[in-house]
């Protein structure tokens, strides 16, 4: 690929006359003007698709911005579990994720709570001192 591009080198260990050292330097002259000339080209297109490129995100940006993002409302989870219930009253739970009927029933103990109020073990009826004396 290289010897495509700069070409066979010229030998130049013998002697020349004037004449023929001109047209050797008038040739490389002219492969090198050629060269500037097709690097120049190629960074003007270069120049031309970076000019285009930012022009064309200029205007997707300019798109974007536009369009505004709307607000979002917040809600709090227990407004959401208030209409799930009212939902769910007036009979509408198909869509609904949430229902009453879908919460786990607890059944509290109330009679094993009063018993241990009224009950107390005889440790905690007699106290003691520190002299060996009951007090009751």
């Amino acid at each position: 690929v290289i010897a495509e591009r700069c070409g066979q080198p010229k030998d130049l260990d013998g002697t020349f006359d004037i004449k023929e050292l001109q047209s050797i330097v008038s040739g490389y002259h002219s492969r090198i003007v050629a060269l500037e000339e097709a690097k120049y080209d190629l960074e003007y297109e270069v120049r031309q698709n970076d000019f285009m490129l930012n022009e064309l995100t200029i205007q997707v940006n300019e798109l974007r911005g536009k369009f505004v993002k709307p607000v979002l409302k917040k809600i709090s989870k227990f407004d959401k579990l208030k209409k799930c219930i009212k939902a769910s009253d007036g009979g509408a739970t198909e869509n609904l994720h949430f229902s009453r009927q879908s919460l786990k029933a607890v059944k509290k103990k109330v009679k094993l709570a009063e018993k241990d109020k009224t009950e107390r073990p005889e440790w905690a009826s007699q106290k003691s001192c520190p002299d060996g004396v009951t007090e009751m």
